[in-house]
């Protein structure tokens, strides 16, 4: 009994698993506009903390330009801004490739080039993805 109980769970799992689609094609779409439209509407707020708080060394390092401002803030805007600017349009294309969504693989990560520009921002794609 302990046998067929083991042979019907391990048949259980392997058909979730590996033979039928967990997730609802639309949801996962979804889901993936929604992901991308928060990450894009958040990139001005980013760079404009940036642009009046921070400021940016030789070196690459942010910090508070402020009175009270905070440098820890500043490093991680800093970071967050950096690699959204650089691969956040490979990110979006990963997760499409990887939910099945498209089948063109977006290639390698692009390399994170140390910078302390804040270049001018795609207009956010309004609720479209």
């Amino acid at each position: 009994m302990k046998t067929l109980a083991l042979a019907v769970l391990l048949a259980s799992f392997a058909t979730i698993s590996g033979c039928a689609t967990i997730r609802d094609p639309a949801v996962y779409a979804t889901e993936v506009q929604y992901v991308d439209m928060t990450v894009r509407r958040e990139a001005p707020a980013v760079q404009h903390f940036l642009m009046t708080s921070c400021t940016c060394s030789d070196d690459y390092q942010w910090t508070a330009a402020t009175e009270g401002g905070s440098t820890p803030a500043c490093a991680a805007a800093g970071d967050w801004y950096r690699v959204y600017a650089t691969r956040w349009a490979w990110h979006i294309e990963m997760i499409r490739y990887n939910g099945s969504m498209t089948s063109t693989d977006p290639g390698p990560i692009p390399e994170i080039v140390p910078t302390c520009e804040t270049p001018e921002l795609p207009p956010t794609s309004g609720g479209e993805s």
